[in-house]
């Protein structure tokens, strides 16, 4: 069996940052809250749990000297609010999700109905929302889109950074046609795009694709989908116990993983692979 990985997989730089800065806290602390997980990997948040890291809910359960924020961002009041706890506040917020804030918020300033594409129940697109009150969340099937049957006159659309640029473009060549001033910033991470072409190339070489992430990471969930089209397997994993049994068939699999996917699982993925 041949194994090959794509050519950009794993953490980001945004979560790659977040990452060392709960590490240098712990280090300086040795307890650390996160408000929220901080990033959408069960296992290696249970692995920083057992050094130390505890999730938090809410700012009124801070039990440690330092509270960081997680990498999708939190709600403006909270950061606020954080900031006035009278402890050590890390904002771990990746510098892509900051950039959409202000970008959000800058387009609410200037008059403009805001738009977001993206799954309103992200933390990431709720944090977005906090700095343009009033913007549409939209998905990428179109649902609750309530432009429809009037022509909106200054539009700003931006987007969760882990959507596909190709649903970008998709809502973006229909608001042209409902409106009559429309701004696009394009906040799609990336790396996010970096990792979905890396995939589908590595994908015309191989029997199947591993897709390595958390169920509850939309990056991850990209990933899969961005392969789905494609005329092979395709698995999404969380680790070796996810596999099936069934890989063994194949002569040449491709793994790809999310970006809140450390190194150490993908080693431990490929490892078994290569075992079989």
């Amino acid at each position: 069996m041949t194994i090959k990985r794509a050519s950009s997989l794993g953490f980001c730089y945004g979560v790659r940052l977040a990452h060392q800065k709960v590490l240098d806290a712990l280090k300086k602390y040795q307890r650390v809250n996160t408000l929220g997980p901080l990033i959408h990997n069960e296992r290696e948040v249970d692995r920083l749990s057992q050094l130390g890291v505890t999730i938090i809910n809410s700012l009124d359960e801070v039990n440690a000297p330092v509270v960081v924020l997680r990498t999708h961002g939190v709600r403006r009041d909270t950061l606020e609010r954080a900031r006035k706890l009278g402890i050590e506040v890390i904002d771990a917020t990746c510098p892509h999700v900051a950039k959409a804030q202000s970008i959000a918020h800058k387009f609410y300033n200037e008059g403009y109905r805001v738009v977001i594409l993206g799954e309103i129940e992200h933390p990431e697109v709720q944090s977005i929302l906090s700095y343009a009150p009033d913007a549409t969340v939209v998905n990428e099937n179109l649902e609750k889109f309530s432009f429809d049957k009037r022509v909106v006159e200054r539009v700003g659309l931006l987007s969760q950074t882990t959507q596909p640029i190709e649903k970008l473009k998709l809502i973006a060549s229909r608001m042209v046609e409902l409106s009559q001033e429309l701004v696009v910033a394009n906040t799609v991470c990336f790396a996010t795009r970096k990792r979905q072409e890396a995939a589908k190339e590595l994908a015309g070489e191989v029997e199947a694709m591993i897709v390595i992430g958390g169920k509850a990471s939309s990056n991850t969930k990209k990933l899969f989908l961005a392969l789905s089209s494609y005329n092979i397997d395709v698995y999404q994993v969380e680790g070796v116990a996810d596999l099936p049994e069934s890989v063994s068939r194949y002569k040449r699999i491709g793994i790809t993983a999310g970006a809140s996917t450390p190194e150490w699982i993908i080693e431990e993925v490929e490892s078994r692979l290569k075992s079989l």
